[in-house]
């Protein structure tokens, strides 16, 4: 629900626009508003072995999208991914504590990015 208390669907909603990751710093230097950012991901291999690509397509792109929100005040709606939790073993707990982001082994660098990003100090 929005803050005045209406429902609100996405799909009564226009998209201003689609970015690709090239195209993401040059529209955030000359954007100062948005009503909301939807962040569906970037790179989505799970057999990903280029991991200078996944930093910067999965977690650059990810940590800018979240600071130019912070700063200009729309929210960021984004896809984590089970992929955090690696194989399972340690559980599906998403409390949000220390000992909950130390838990989580990914199998693999797309993993390991969606666990990264879920990191970053937002707040």
């Amino acid at each position: 629900m929005g803050s005045d208390g209406k429902r609100r669907n996405i799909a009564k909603r226009r998209f201003s626009d689609l970015v690709l990751p090239e195209e993401l710093e040059r529209l955030l230097a000359s954007t100062n508003r948005a009503e909301a950012v939807f962040h569906l991901g970037t790179n989505s291999s799970t057999t990903a072995t280029d991991a200078d690509e996944i930093v910067r397509t999965n977690f650059r792109v990810s940590t800018q999208l979240w600071n130019w929100c912070a700063r200009t005040g729309p929210p960021l709606v984004y896809a984590s991914s089970a992929a955090t939790y690696g194989d399972g073993t340690r559980g599906f707990d998403d409390a949000e504590s220390e000992v909950r982001f130390e838990e989580p082994r990914p199998l693999n660098l797309y993993g390991w990015s969606k666990d990264a990003f879920d990191r970053v100090p937002q707040g």
